[in-house]
């Protein structure tokens, strides 16, 4: 008698939700994560190496019952540089330790980097059942332990093919309910002679925690880059411009 190997078979609870650990275990839920933590480190390759602007701007309404619809934009500009990189990450997984994902009304988007962090799934856990839709797969999170500040749970969206971040569905969260929605696309910008998927637009539906009742703020956002710099040039490690050209 021959004996065939089988793929192993992990059976969960309905409303099971695994951390770190348990994900390792599960080939293969911890073999998708893996793959999706490797197309954003394409992104943080590029951003080790390269200096560059970018815009993220906002259109909101706020509406509030018998008032006027109040309108406003602003646009934040940050300069990324390569030396910085691993400083912010360390600075953001402080941050989120001892204030959330924001305060009040004012919430703070973290970046695919953020969210397949190994600390991130210190304090939030990944729901078994992949999601499928038109081409791309959902693997939806929620938290295990509430921290200070502002809470999250969504669901992150990746081309079923590559792996590559599509889109982010984030719900804020005051406590164990939910007063925001934000959705961020992502799509292939030109870069420096090449492409790399980064967010590009997004929009926001907000409920102020403290407000009169049946007030909404509603915003769109959009996401620009530009000043291009090589600062570092490639280690023989490094990711050269092909993979960068991988999210095409």
């Amino acid at each position: 008698m021959i004996g065939i190997p089988l793929p192993t078979v992990m059976v969960y609870a309905e409303n099971a939700c695994l951390t770190g650990d348990r994900v390792a275990k599960d080939p293969y839920l911890s073999a998708l994560w893996e793959e999706v933590r490797n197309g954003v480190e394409i992104r943080r390759a590029f951003d080790r190496r390269y200096r560059y602007q970018r815009v993220l701007g906002q259109a909101s309404e706020t509406a509030v019952p018998s008032r006027p619809v109040v309108q406003r934009q602003r646009a934040d500009t940050v300069l990324s540089e390569p030396d910085s990189v691993d400083v912010r990450a360390e600075r953001t997984r402080a941050r989120r330790a001892s204030e959330g994902f924001g305060k009040g009304n004012t919430l703070v988007l973290p970046d695919e980097g953020e969210l397949t962090d190994d600390a991130f799934l210190r304090t939030h856990c990944i729901v078994p059942t992949i999601l499928e839709s038109g081409g791309a797969s959902g693997i939806r999170f929620r938290e295990t332990s509430r921290g200070r500040g502002i809470g999250i749970q969504g669901t992150i969206w990746v081309d079923a093919a590559s792996r590559l971040m599509r889109h982010l569905e984030l719900e804020y969260l005051n406590g164990d309910r939910a007063f925001c929605t934000l959705s961020v696309e992502y799509a292939e910008v030109a870069i420096a002679g090449t492409t790399l998927r980064l967010p590009v637009t997004g929009a926001v539906s907000l409920w102020p925690v403290e407000a009169p009742r049946g007030t909404i703020v509603t915003a769109t956002l959009s996401f620009g880059y530009s000043r291009f710099e090589e600062v570092r040039a490639k280690s023989p490690e490094g990711f050269a411009s092909s993979h960068f050209n991988s999210a095409r």
